[in-house]
């Protein structure tokens, strides 16, 4: 006797991008450049009573204005899709899109280093207080520590509802966590399905396999092990990124940073593990160091399986988890054998949603080999949140008056509310890579992730021209991107807890 779960599933919205005050779409910078412009226009009328001397300084005003203004569906305008082909023209002509690493590279070293914002990482390994090692990433600029955990999602299927809706509490849970810890910078979970090659169900089989057990028995595991060639795997992957200096200004050494995080890891794996991640532990040096290089080199997973399986662990350094070669093109992302294209989330799934919503679009595709989805936080601290909220609220206010304005001003005004309630806030962002073997199945990779991205009502956009760098950002290397460029990013997004 079966009975239906009639429980109703709770819904989530008022997230919203963070606007600048401005008139006709400008945001504050260029609203002060249109006034600027009209007060020019009048000085030069009172000197000049000639109205065509006021129409030549205005009009060039005008113009500049309507370019900033005139943006398309992922809220860009025209000079930012142009400088952006410019930077890339340009760096190409300066063979920056091209990598070569190993001894006949341009790495000095000879070493298969990572590449671009990661180059100068390197890797350390500690202990914590259970006595598993975990590996430390070091960015010496801007000066962060990272941590990787290793996941296994449980999924949704023939879960109640109420389980899921404890794991979505869980993850708010974790999130406001991190955001009471004030050296905490950014945290980010991916979900990777990717072919299975059966070698890890192979090893365990061999190694579990009594030679006494009845000859049945052992014919059955005999064959059962080729079942999972040619399926999918998921498997998923958290880290949280801390900064090295301290609030006072002090800058901690990595022994001191490596003490601290021993004692923290318990806490943040068990807050994990009640978000549906399944078993959470931390990943070693060795194995992030695969986790890695399969990212960049999907061929080696076969290799690395392979030495498992002979009881040999294989020697992968930090300094060799890069790829040998790299050409980041415009549209996708070509390194070591592989295409690969990126996806940034432009804008946050649209009107009420309820907790399903990225479950198709997290599941495996048959039409894409190897898919990723990170999700990138940014929590705000409990100091800063109110001081956020309420300017968030005035602009709400200042921009209502249309039918998009007065929706945005609703949600900053709720979102105040709840801040004054207790909750907090993060800025969140989603990256999305699809990786195929070769450029003849990549456009109905391409197809399928769309598609997927509409029935999860968010709006995605092909990282033009920055495919290398957006594919690094969604890896488990704790990259926060908004640190390392001047500019912020279209994938910064605010929402409510």
């Amino acid at each position: 006797m079966t009975s239906m779960d009639t429980t109703p599933a709770s819904t989530f919205s008022y997230w919203g991008r963070l606007r600048s005050p401005g008139i006709l779409g400008l945001n504050l910078g260029g609203t002060i450049f249109l006034f600027s412009g009209m007060i020019a226009s009048v000085i030069v009328m009172m000197v000049n009573p000639n109205p065509l001397w006021a129409l030549a300084v205005f009009l060039p005003v005008v113009v500049l204005c309507w370019i900033f203004a005139r943006k398309d569906k992922h809220d860009r305008s025209l000079i930012d899709d142009s400088v952006d082909r410019l930077e890339h023209v340009s760096a190409r002509r300066r063979d920056a899109t091209l990598y070569r690493s190993g001894p006949a590279g341009m790495i000095p070293s000879g070493r298969n280093q990572l590449p671009g914002l990661a180059a100068k990482s390197k890797t350390y390994e500690a202990y914590d207080s259970y006595g598993r090692p975990f590996a430390i990433i070091h960015h010496p600029v801007p000066g962060h520590a990272t941590v990787v955990f290793a996941t296994d999602p449980e999924g949704g299927s023939l879960v109640d509802r109420q389980q899921v809706e404890s794991w979505v509490a869980g993850l708010d849970q974790f999130l406001t966590a991190l955001a009471e810890e004030p050296d905490v910078v950014a945290a980010a979970v991916g979900i990777e399905s990717a072919p299975d090659t059966g070698a890890k169900l192979r090893r365990n089989v061999k190694s579990n396999l009594d030679p006494n057990a009845h000859p049945l028995s052992v014919e059955i595991l005999t064959q059962s092990v080729v079942y999972p060639t040619g399926n999918a795997v998921i498997s998923g992957f958290a880290t949280i990124t801390v900064a090295l200096t301290t609030g006072y200004g002090q800058k901690r050494t990595i022994d001191t940073i490596a003490t601290d995080l021993a004692a923290r890891l318990p806490r943040w794996a068990g807050l994990l593990s009640v978000t549906g991640a399944g078993a959470v532990r931390p990943m070693s040096e060795q194995e992030l160091a695969e986790t890695v290089r399969i990212c960049y080199d999907p061929s080696a997973e076969e290799f690395i399986e392979k030495s498992y399986a002979e009881g040999v662990i294989p020697e992968l350094d930090w300094a060799d988890v890069g790829p040998v070669s790299y050409d980041a093109e415009e549209d996708y992302f070509a390194h070591d054998g592989a295409r690969s294209v990126t996806w940034q989330m432009t804008g946050a799934p649209m009107g009420v949603v309820r907790s399903d919503i990225f479950e198709r679009f997290l599941a495996p595709h048959p039409d894409i080999p190897r898919k990723r989805v990170t999700f990138l936080y940014r929590p705000i601290e409990q100091a800063e949140v109110y001081t956020v909220a309420q300017k968030d609220s005035n602009t709400g206010g200042f921009l209502s008056g249309t039918y998009r304005g007065n929706a945005e001003a609703a949600a900053a005004v709720h979102r105040a509310v709840e801040v004054a309630n207790g909750h907090g806030l993060v800025n969140f962002g989603l990256v999305a890579t699809v990786t195929v073997p070769s450029m003849d199945v990549l456009p109905a990779a391409e197809n399928a992730l769309e598609s997927l991205s509409g029935n999860a009502r968010t709006r995605l956009r092909v990282a033009y021209n920055m495919q290398h760098v957006a594919f690094a950002a969604g890896l488990p290397l704790g990259l926060v991107l908004p640190l390392h460029f001047k500019r912020p990013t279209a994938t910064k997004k605010r929402r409510r807890r």
